[in-house]
């Protein structure tokens, strides 16, 4: 990419981001909780190819458990596994994952595996269940449409950790998954209703208006929250906190931002309109 794609394409990706840099993502954090939500951060990539590329992020993991101590941010953070290597080597993804955790207990926080395609939910949720084993600060996403989600549920509903809740959206054979629609909607609230029985914490990762009114019912104990991708419909994540509903953005940052920016356009092709005018001036 040149330097005159390169700039217009960060404006537009800004709406969706906190930054290039974990400090400009920080000015984003203590702004959105001023708003009153808290913050997951996320230091984006995934499918690292060597040993040293998830070291390094490993320890920018680490720097925003240390900033979030520090700064004493309402914030957790999120991360792909095969960013610290979970595609290399299981035993030395362990190993950093577990110094992520350690830094984020140390935060009085927690951490919050992402989810990724279908073809790696074995190798996500067995190293979930690794790490739940010796630390009590990691929580899993779980994607109500995959056929499966209800049976994994069930296995993972025992261990701690927050439970994230998405419809999912990775491609996939469609004999694993289930199309958007009235189906997958009771899908996604089958695995809600199941932890608010359960008084789990849970988060519930969605835009759809119509599924939060659903949800709503089953978060007056406390134990779930509403969260929202940073830049994307602001107003109905602002109008739930108001109501008193715990609240979160999902927020982002780094250089790796191209795809992540194609994923927010690709979900809603009407932010593309919104991209533009970002990019290139009102």
């Amino acid at each position: 990419m040149n330097a005159l794609d390169y700039r217009p394409l960060l404006r537009a990706a800004l709406r969706y981001i906190g930054g290039e840099t974990l400090d400009a993502c920080l000015i984003v954090a203590e702004e959105t909780n001023g708003r009153g939500h808290a913050v997951t951060i996320d230091f984006m990539g995934e499918s690292t190819r060597s040993r040293e590329e998830s070291t390094a992020a490993t320890e920018e993991f680490i720097r925003v458990a240390d900033a979030i101590r520090v700064g004493r941010y309402d914030g957790s953070l999120s991360l792909d596994l095969s960013h610290i290597g979970l595609l290399l080597n299981a035993d030395s993804c362990l190993e950093n994952a577990l110094a992520i955790a350690t830094a984020a207990a140390a935060a009085g926080t927690e951490v919050i595996i992402s989810a990724e395609g279908a073809d790696r939910t074995d190798q996500v949720l067995a190293m979930h269940g690794r790490l739940c084993e010796r630390v009590q600060n990691v929580g899993i996403t779980i994607q109500a449409y995959l056929h499966r989600s209800a049976d994994d549920l069930d296995a993972i509903i025992a261990r701690p950790g927050k439970i994230r809740v998405v419809k999912g959206a990775f491609d996939a054979d469609p004999s694993l998954v289930m199309a958007r629609g009235p189906d997958l909607d009771s899908a996604f609230m089958s695995l809600v209703k199941k932890l608010d029985r359960a008084r789990r914490p849970f988060s519930v990762a969605t835009h759809d208006a119509n599924l939060i009114e659903r949800v709503k019912s089953h978060m007056d104990e406390g134990a779930g929250e509403f969260e929202m991708l940073h830049g994307v419909e602001a107003e109905q994540l602002d109008t739930l906190q108001t109501h008193g509903y715990r609240t979160r953005e999902y927020l982002p940052y780094g250089k790796e931002w191209f795809l992540y920016l194609c994923n927010r356009i690709a979900e809603s092709p009407p932010t593309l309109f919104d991209a533009i005018a970002n990019a290139f001036g009102d």
